[in-house]
């Protein structure tokens, strides 16, 4: 009896070991879902700055709901086996030394036991069809989603760290069938890695040139043989459903600042994309082919994936609206100027950076689109802002450094007697390109208005290639901003400004620059998301309020930490610019941060965006490091024109110390024990004091 007991227990044992086992695995096979919570905390170093959490909330389809019943389903018949099994060894406990009853519960638990393994091999075959079905259309949970999400990814996180913008943007629909494809690097690029000197154009030394097109002046340029071309090795434009397919392009390098430096290409498709009866997704993958100015070192060698990569759509459209010039800084007949600004022109969409980009100033000027009536003013003109906002900073240098030690550029202040035909003296003039339905002898023409638009052959603003300024889709700019082609006004001098040019469809306009330098810092006035927000959705911008207006181009310097995934996914961000001109007594800039998803697996992630003090307002002053606001108040911090401090002012403001280099960048977070700790002395240690107190 003793023995017989003794297995008895052990089969009780068993019995509830499998049971609830059984019971466990009940849950898994029905999904039963679980709530996830992103909790984010951010932290602002203003010299840093802190911001987010999300919470991403996901949806099923009809085959996640059908797996789901069916587990459930397979479940059901595993608790009536274990139903089964507990009921045999009732029999068998209460069988009272029957051998009829003990040899009735063996029978039930041997069939109970049958029937768990054709369930268990069930479940193995539903689950393995549905992962095929999964992968093959692109749904499902767990592991397959994060996969997915990891791979939609792939490729893109070099943009906010070698690449500083590209046209078409990622996911851009409807875009015109006659665009071009720009890219700007952080850093400067060799030409030579990605475009073929197909035009076998020289220097004055001899040596091949990369990126130019060679414009005869007898016939039409032919974008194939005139212009150097694309490798697709290193740039692979294609449609996304077949990679064999490489788009054909012409290919040009943008030189910026120093000669020789090139950060921007434009890339000229041979022939209109996509289709006129369907919209066509393409894929542009730059490759590490590509290599930084040392010609050795590729642009992606830092890079998790080793490239980067993205998708926009064509329309079945193609554009014909001519760009036009939105505002200007400074405004037109402003006349308290300050020598030491920065010269904006906001266009309303995106222009073609090769023909708004280039040096100016003297006799020997190279690039002539944008000019200024005072010949002494020099210096350089490049594109920011998604290709729509043009800036011009002088080469010459000022007598005193901005707010934070950096040397500030120039321009010569206004005469004090001014031409009666300019009484402002400082005059700007925005050359548009000619058309192609006009003589080259005769570029005033007027164009019959029926025509604007009507075709991709018959386009009004259709331009002539490097004759002036135009948008994306090669549209003449329109600077009377009535729609109607006039054509370009007759240069009679290619660096001068004549009366005859200040006609449609030039733009222009006048300012006088005073004697003096402003040198009042800008300051952090308010962000959104609110520090340390939580529970951010997924696709919220971020926005930072400035003080002033702002130097948009170093606004690139901005940028965002990722902390807590689980699974490393490539965050991918850039930086855009709005200026709130609202109140005529202060015009402020919002910088925009747009950017992957946050937290794209539903796992809970902290972002710390960082504002360093290379931030700097139109006026070229730093942002000083640390200051900005404490809690949801705007920091209302003012200073005098020579940058000294306004007494009884920024009492929302991160209380820095401008005298001691180590407590000058502010690191925010909600309420800390020790008010002392907003304080840091770099950015460093700014991100190492979130960490700490971001508890992932």
């Amino acid at each position: 009896m003793l023995p017989w007991i003794a297995q008895l227990k052990r089969s009780k044992k068993t019995l509830t070991i499998l049971g609830v086992a059984l019971v466990i695995g009940f849950f898994v096979w029905t999904g039963t879902p679980v709530m996830v919570f992103a909790q984010e905390s951010g932290s602002d170093t203003f010299g840093l700055q802190p911001i987010q959490d999300t919470t991403i909330l996901g949806s099923d389809d009809i085959r996640t709901i059908i797996a789901r019943i069916i587990n459930a389903a397979l479940g059901l018949l595993g608790i009536i086996a274990i139903s089964l099994i507990i009921y045999a060894g009732y029999v068998i406990l209460t069988s009272g030394g029957d051998e009829e009853k003990v040899t009735e519960g063996k029978k039930i638990i041997v069939n109970a036991v049958i029937g768990l393994l054709i369930i268990l091999a069930s479940y193995g075959i539903v689950q393995f069809v549905f992962r095929l079905l999964s992968e093959a259309t692109g749904s499902g949970g767990g592991t397959r989603t994060e996969i997915r999400e990891r791979e939609s990814f792939a490729g893109s996180g070099a943009l906010g760290s070698i690449i500083r913008d590209h046209y078409p943007f990622r996911d851009q629909p409807n875009v015109a069938r006659n665009t071009r494809i720009s890219v700007t690097f952080r850093e400067p690029i060799d030409p030579e890695s990605l475009i073929e000197n197909t035009n076998g154009s020289v220097d004055a030394d001899g040596e091949p040139v990369f990126g130019d097109c060679v414009n005869p002046a007898d016939r039409e340029l032919n974008w194939e043989a005139d212009c150097d071309q694309l490798k697709g090795s290193a740039v692979a434009v294609y449609p996304t459903s077949d990679s064999s397919e490489v788009v054909r392009a012409a290919a040009l390098a943008v030189a910026e600042g120093t000669a020789g430096r090139y950060f921007t290409f434009v890339f000229r498709p041979l022939t209109p994309l996509g289709s006129d009866i369907e919209n066509i997704s393409y894929t542009v993958d730059l490759t590490n082919d590509i290599k930084k100015a040392d010609g050795t070192t590729g642009a992606f060698v830092s890079s998790l994936d080793g490239h980067y990569i993205w998708q926009f759509e064509t329309g079945t459209e193609f554009d014909f609206t001519p760009p036009r010039v939105d505002s200007v800084y400074p405004e037109d007949s402003a006349d308290n100027v300050y020598q030491n600004t920065i010269v904006q022109i906001h266009f309303t969409e995106a222009v073609d950076p090769s023909t708004v980009q280039g040096f100016v100033g003297g006799d020997a000027a190279v690039f002539t689109n944008i000019i200024f009536g005072n010949r002494s003013v020099a210096g350089n003109w490049t594109i920011t802002n998604e290709y729509s906002t043009a800036e011009f900073t002088s080469s010459v240098l000022c007598a005193e450094h901005n707010s934070c030690g950096d040397e500030m550029y120039c321009l010569p202040p206004t005469p004090p007697v001014c031409p009666i035909e300019n009484p402002y003296c400082e005059e700007v003039l925005v050359r548009t390109a000619s058309l192609v339905n006009c003589p080259e002898t005769d570029q005033t023409c007027l164009v019959d208005n029926a025509l604007a638009g009507s075709s991709s052959t018959a386009n009004g603003f259709e331009a002539r290639p490097f004759t002036g300024v135009t948008d994306m889709a090669g549209n003449a700019l329109d600077g009377a901003e009535f729609n109607i082609p006039n054509g370009k006004p007759l240069i009679t001098d290619e660096v001068a400004i004549t009366a005859i040019e200040n006609e449609a469809d030039n733009f222009f306009w006048n300012f006088r620059i005073i004697d003096g330098v402003d040198l009042r810092a800008p300051s952090i006035r308010t962000v959104s998301p609110g520090i340390d927000a939580e529970h951010v959705g997924s696709d919220v911008r971020p926005a930072i309020i400035f003080s002033q207006r702002m130097w948009e181009q170093t606004l690139g310097g901005i940028t965002m930490t990722e902390r807590g995934l689980e699974e490393t996914v490539p965050f991918w961000y850039r930086i855009l610019a709005t200026v709130d001109t609202s109140d005529p007594g202060q015009t402020r800039t919002t910088a925009l941060i747009d950017h992957r998803v946050f937290a794209p697996n539903g796992d809970d992630a902290y972002y710390f965006p960082e504002i360093p003090s290379t931030v700097k307002s139109v006026t070229q002053n730093c942002l000083y490091p640390g200051r900005g606001p404490i809690g949801p108040d705007a920091c209302e911090y003012v200073e005098e024109l020579s940058g000294e401090p306004v007494a009884g002012t920024g009492a929302n403001c991160v209380p820095v110390r401008r005298d001691d280099a180590d407590q000058d960048t502010g690191c925010v977070y909600t309420n800390p024990a020790n008010p002392e700790d907003l304080l840091q002395p770099n950015r460093p240690a700014c991100i190492e004091q979130l960490n700490q107190v971001s508890p992932i």
